[in-house]
């Protein structure tokens, strides 16, 4: 009786480690505010919950391998919290969005955020105090 007892708790137990759902901290690298997060999964997901004091609009509502939270704003190096199942999907890319709120007719309405060589490239064409 012990060992069926055993067995079954390690059963549950496992069945609850994969059915449980998974939670990360985000934190905004952008070096300004940001008025949306795009996130991709490495698999389909359903979003469990969101900081929705931050950024309170997901799309889509359904599960998907992509969402993007946006209707707020976070300032640099503010977080976002967001938990989603199952815990086996990771996150593959966040992309910070910035600029005027993307609407759901017009995604280009934020730009991109610029990627580390684009940075590289800008301070390198910026000039020095001594030159003019």
């Amino acid at each position: 009786m012990n060992r069926i007892l055993s067995s079954a708790f390690v059963l549950l137990l496992a069945l609850a480690s994969v059915c449980s759902g998974a939670t990360e901290t985000l934190r905004n690298g952008l070096g300004s505010t940001a008025t949306g997060v795009t996130i991709t999964f490495s698999s389909r997901v359903r979003i469990t919950s969101f900081d929705e004091s931050v950024f309170p609009e997901q799309e889509p509502s359904s599960r998907d391998s992509e969402f993007t939270f946006s209707g707020g704003s976070l300032s640099p190096n503010g977080r976002f919290r967001v938990s989603w199942t199952p815990n086996t999907a990771g996150i593959e890319e966040v992309e910070w969005l910035r600029g005027s709120a993307a609407s759901s007719s017009s995604a280009s309405a934020s730009p991109a955020p610029l990627t580390y060589e684009q940075i590289m490239a800008q301070i390198a064409e910026y000039p020095g105090p001594d030159e003019p």
